[in-house]
């Protein structure tokens, strides 16, 4: 699995996630990547979204956000409108499989997605971070529905 986090003004690297994941190795993810991150990107004036993961919604994470004072936007809605981060996986997505590219192995995979990744523009990430209260002002009027363009 890959993980990664954005913000208005960057992209955080990528973090390749091996074997099964669970709370600890998901708050220890956390520690090692989003709080240096954010830290660098925002000082101590953010909020960090998340999904409705399983590994997102256990006592032990919300337990380490409360202990190392990290706000977290309530989810309320499992509609990927409400998550820039979901947007962006799509974008990535269509960038290293446009026009049918086709991958020899993992590594040569791996190599197009970081380059793609590290190819992302940044207006990019201001128009999914810039556009979250239209987006939230739609999810609610459709009911925490999906969005339809």
């Amino acid at each position: 699995m890959i993980w990664s986090c954005l913000s208005y003004y960057e992209l955080n690297n990528l973090v390749i996630m091996y074997g099964k994941q669970d709370s600890a190795k998901y708050c220890e993810l956390l520690k090692d990547d989003l709080l240096p991150f954010a830290a660098v990107t925002h000082g101590e004036n953010w909020t960090y979204q998340q999904d409705n993961a399983a590994i997102h919604r256990s006592f032990y994470p919300k337990k380490w956000f409360t202990d190392n004072g990290v706000a977290v936007l309530p989810c309320p809605s499992r509609s990927p409108d409400l998550n820039p981060i979901e947007n962006l996986w799509g974008i990535l997505a269509r960038s290293v499989y446009g026009n049918g590219r086709q991958y020899q192995d993992t590594v040569e995979l791996f190599e197009a997605i970081v380059d793609c990744w590290q190819n992302i523009d940044h207006s990019t990430l201001e128009n999914l971070v810039g556009s979250m209260q239209r987006r939230c002002i739609a999810v609610l009027q459709k009911n925490g529905g999906r969005m339809t363009y």
